[in-house]
């Protein structure tokens, strides 16, 4: 660690002391300032908003506040690691330093070699904390963005395209109410022509629709919007005020009361036919990477439907290289799942923090779920049904490898040889990942055994899933009055909605969920 970057404030009030430990400190290339009370500090912290990075903090300052009451009112404000100093070893209590982001206590009689190590100490324990924090912000962000995939995807899962652009309208409410955007939208590009056209828009209440407004515009009109796009790059504009007057972006957006707009490419290979946008009227938006990533996941679900909707149109002229569309389609999703993967695999051998390990181990296996789907499809000879028993193995196995659950619990497995269509079989593994996470996190609290079971038969014209656990138990009160979390909640959705079954769960032993649907 660079010791000439960090700022230290030293709040003394014997002012022979704290100009001495000024000193010293300044020879190890620390940037110091004082102050000689505790309002002082607060003045200098709070009022005057200047940087420090760590606080040397005396406990007895005399008159007026002391030092615990000090620094649980600027952690009020900022959070700034502290370090006490005390001329002896009277602390009250524990409850004295609560609220303080206390990182250290050292006697001033100690001497500067053990205040310098206390202070890198100090400074090394608030960054590791800082960027677990950092890390858990953006490990639930992604969570939240791949809840919103997952329920905008499920709206494509069965084929029904006579109402497709209600569920494309659908899928832009959703993310115009996730991303807080006034207007979401979609565009067509028509290159051959030169043209660009608003083909679907949602509008927040009381923004005023655009769409009519939006047909047949030229391109030649917005060349620095056509090139970003057709080189694959996003276009994003956080002030449309701070554009120069004569840049015929703003001439478009201006009129539009736009203040912040963000719009991603949707590109089949390396050809873009069109774009996704979200717009900001109300106020500005420094956009993220979070709208970013919603944007992207959106434009390749859109992007598949239309190589869907141009299979089907190639199935109506005698299936026409069937094979090779539908294996190439999901090869790309395959290796696009395969990429996240990888990422999230760094980022959990790159944590320590068994909380951010297990949102990352969930997100995980339930991309690892619907890629195992793509992987199965595109060394199927029919690329439309799967065989049960292959994908649930395959599932099985990357839920084991993920979550690393040998020394907590077995799973086994028993399926038979069922082949049934691939969108019905996105939602049952959608389904199981969501049990098994349930389990892992909840079934087995201080055990370090205990079985699993998965048992999916057909009966009839029905499938019937049971899983199965030895734990715990789900807690009585929730049972009754079905107060289910996240996870329960979207798995007896997806049964009852999506695979229009029934769901049933049960106390006995354990927990017992039994799902019965009819096989299309």
């Amino acid at each position: 660690m660079n010791k000439e970057k960090f700022k230290i404030l030293i709040v003394e009030d014997d002012l022979l002391i704290a100009k001495s430990l000024k000193i010293e400190l300044e020879v190890l290339s620390y940037e110091v300032a004082t102050a000689k009370n505790g309002l002082k500090a607060i003045d200098y912290i709070v009022e005057k908003d200047s940087e420090c990075d760590l606080i040397l903090m005396d406990i007895n300052l005399g008159h007026g506040i002391d030092g615990f009451e000090t620094a649980t009112e600027i952690n009020k404000h900022k959070e700034i690691p502290v370090v006490f100093l005390s001329s002896n070893l009277d602390i009250k209590s524990v409850d004295d330093v609560q609220g303080t982001n206390a990182y250290g206590y050292v006697l001033k009689q100690s001497g500067i070699s053990v205040l310098d190590f206390n202070i890198q100490l100090a400074l090394r324990r608030f960054h590791e904390k800082k960027k677990s924090e950092e890390i858990l912000k953006q490990t639930n962000c992604v969570s939240n963005i791949y809840e919103l995939y997952v329920s905008i995807a499920t709206l494509y899962l069965k084929n029904s395209d006579f109402i497709i652009d209600e569920k494309i309208n659908e899928s832009l409410r959703q993310i115009g109410v996730f991303t807080d955007a006034d207007r979401v939208y979609i565009f067509d590009y028509d290159f051959k022509n030169g043209l660009t056209s608003n083909t679907y828009e949602w509008c927040k209440k009381g923004i005023d629709p655009e769409i009519m407004n939006l047909q047949n515009i030229p391109l030649d009109y917005i060349p620095d919007w056509r090139d970003a796009h057709a080189s694959g790059l996003p276009l994003i504009v956080e002030s449309v005020d701070a554009l120069e007057n004569d840049d015929p972006i703003k001439a478009i957006l201006a009129p539009q009361n736009i203040k912040s707009l963000i719009t991603i490419p949707i590109l089949s290979g390396d050809i873009c036919t069109g774009f996704v946008g979200l717009d900001y009227v109300s106020d500005y938006k420094k956009m993220t990477f979070r709208e970013n990533l919603v944007l992207t996941n959106f434009s390749q679900i859109l992007q598949g439907l239309r190589d869907r909707r141009a299979y089907e149109s190639l199935l109506n002229k005698q299936l026409i290289e069937k094979n090779s569309v539908l294996k190439e389609i999901n090869h790309r999703i395959a290796n696009n799942n395969a990429i996240i993967c990888s990422l999230l695999g760094l980022q959990i051998k790159s944590t320590n923090n068994i909380e951010v390990k297990t949102e990352l181990q969930n997100v995980l296996t339930r991309i690892l779920s619907i890629n195992n789907l793509y992987t199965n499809l595109i060394y199927s000879n029919d690329h439309l049904y799967v065989s049960l028993d292959v994908y649930f193995e395959g599932l099985i196995a990357n839920f084991k490898s993920a979550f690393e659950i040998n020394a907590k619990f077995d799973i086994n497995l028993s399926v038979e040889k069922i082949e049934i269509l691939s969108s019905t079989v996105v939602t049952i593994g959608i389904i199981i990942n969501e049990l098994l996470t349930n389990i892992y996190k909840y079934a087995f609290v201080q055990r370090t055994n205990g079985i699993a079971e998965i048992i999916i038969t057909k009966k009839e014209e029905s499938l019937v899933l049971l899983v199965k656990d030895n734990g715990i138990g789900i807690d009585k009160e929730k049972l009754d009055e079905e107060k289910f979390g996240f996870g329960l909640s979207t798995i007896k959705m997806l049964a009852e909605e999506q695979l229009d079954g029934t769901f049933n769960i049960y106390r006995q032993n354990g927990t017992t969920i039994e799902i019965t649907f009819i096989i299309d």
